[in-house]
């Protein structure tokens, strides 16, 4: 399986496969307004074909961020890797 990184200078997108049915490119879509509830957001993310629709199991996750009294923000959990695992696997490639 194709391991994927997050480059500095490029965005999450760019290191996801085109869809395997269309070949239209990857989008990553928040599923449900966030929740915050003591100074934690939870973001709900899926990815999805762009062109086709496609909506791949396990390609939706969750993004917890909690902002500290002193306006940092502290990710606490980030799925994103996961789903775009997901997302490139293949059946060439498990």
């Amino acid at each position: 399986m194709k391991e994927v990184k997050f480059d500095e200078g490029k965005s999450f997108v760019d290191n996801l496969d085109t869809c395997p049915f269309c070949g239209g490119k990857a989008v990553i879509l928040p599923c449900y307004d966030s929740t915050t509830v003591n100074r934690e957001t939870m973001i709900k993310f899926k990815i999805k074909c762009g062109k086709c629709g496609i909506e791949p199991p396990g390609t939706h996750g969750i993004i917890f961020i909690r902002l500290t009294e002193s306006g940092d923000l502290i990710i606490k959990t980030d799925e994103r890797k996961t789903a775009a695992k997901n997302w490139n696997k293949r059946a060439d490639n498990v």
